[in-house]
């Protein structure tokens, strides 16, 4: 399965990582050119236990690969994870503006089905402003032919009925930890938000 992380910082290339070496096909994406740049050339721009050797380890078994281009990345990949930065604004709020750019390279770039993940530190009610975004900005070519129901309640994990494009439900895409799963919502995308979907804590 191939996986796109958006965002190479602390949490996506961690997150990123971690993925590749339990087997799955990773590319880390970032607009910053320096920051690629390191990173295929061996270097790696944070500091945490162990991740140097890890991501020397799952570059050299070719399940991890780092670019600055979203949207092939995105076109190539089954899973999604969105992990820039959302910093906070002089009033306190979450600066949602890279984000919300991201949704709409996502959006121009969907080819078929995807999971997309929001690993990225988000006020509530975020999840449905960026299915919102996605779903008006994507290629009428992946809108559904039919009218569905979008009963986007509670919290939690929300997931879609199996893809008709992979036949596969998005909960048995990866190991979901926490959170509930609610099950029935149809669409060409479908977004998950959980902080606990991965414990960056024990991630290296």
């Amino acid at each position: 399965m191939k996986i796109t992380i958006i965002g190479s910082g602390y949490v996506g290339l961690v997150t990123g990582t971690c993925l590749a070496d339990f087997g799955l096909s990773v590319t880390c994406v970032d607009q910053d050119e320096q920051k690629i740049n390191m990173l295929n050339s061996g270097g790696v721009p944070i500091y945490e236990p162990n991740l140097e050797a890890l991501i020397q380890k799952n570059v050299s078994a070719g399940r991890l690969t780092f670019t600055t281009n979203l949207g092939k990345a995105v076109q190539q990949s089954k899973v999604i994870f969105i992990a820039v930065g959302t910093p906070p604004n002089h009033d306190g709020s979450a600066n949602l503006k890279e984000i919300e750019e991201v949704a709409l390279q996502i959006a121009s770039s969907l080819n078929e089905y995807k999971v997309i993940v929001i690993k990225s530190t988000v006020p509530v009610g975020t999840t449905r402003k960026i299915k919102q975004i996605i779903n008006k900005n994507q290629p009428e070519s992946v809108i559904p032919a039919k009218p569905v129901l979008d009963p986007d309640r509670g919290a939690g994990i929300h997931l879609s009925s199996p893809s008709p494009l992979t036949g596969e439900h998005p909960q048995d895409l990866l190991p979901l930890r926490g959170g509930r799963i609610k099950v029935g919502v149809k669409h060409p995308f479908d977004i998950v938000s959980n902080p606990e979907f991965l414990r960056e804590g024990s991630a290296v």
